[in-house]
């Protein structure tokens, strides 16, 4: 006896839609959307199962802009790196070995110095006016 596929409704955002599409597009062993989003839960519920994904808060997440998600999507799926994580490993060692996180830190720090400057100015001020104001 055949089962009976049921029918769900989900909610989704265009952005999500038009990356799905565009997947479709370029593999063409998913005929549609539901061929796509059904195959992709069961593969995610044995990768799951499989102990190959961890789960989010065993990890670092990143909060990345829409568009440069679809940048990063497109360099993975054109065969550039290998998935979205390859690609933020790579940029990472690149701006280590470059020299860039050293000196985004140093910037940091030297923002948080003039900021630490300009807040002992601000107390003195405040000292003054609070103390009948700076002798003439």
């Amino acid at each position: 006896m055949e089962s009976k596929d049921t029918k769900l409704v989900i909610r989704i955002s265009q952005a999500d839609i038009e990356e799905i599409d565009e997947f479709i597009e370029r593999n063409p062993r998913f005929s549609n959307r539901s061929e796509f989003i059904r195959h992709a839960t069961m593969d995610y519920i044995a990768r799951s199962r499989a102990g190959i994904i961890e789960p989010q808060n065993n990890g670092i997440n990143v909060k990345i802009d829409r568009a440069f998600q679809r940048a990063i999507q497109k360099l993975v799926s054109e065969g550039l790196f290998s998935s979205v994580d390859d690609f933020i490993t790579a940029v990472l060692q690149e701006s280590l070995k470059t020299g860039l996180v050293r000196r985004m830190i140093q910037d940091k720090q030297e923002q948080y110095r003039s900021l630490l400057g300009q807040l002992g100015k601000d107390l003195d001020t405040d000292s003054e006016l609070e103390h009948g104001g700076i002798d003439k």
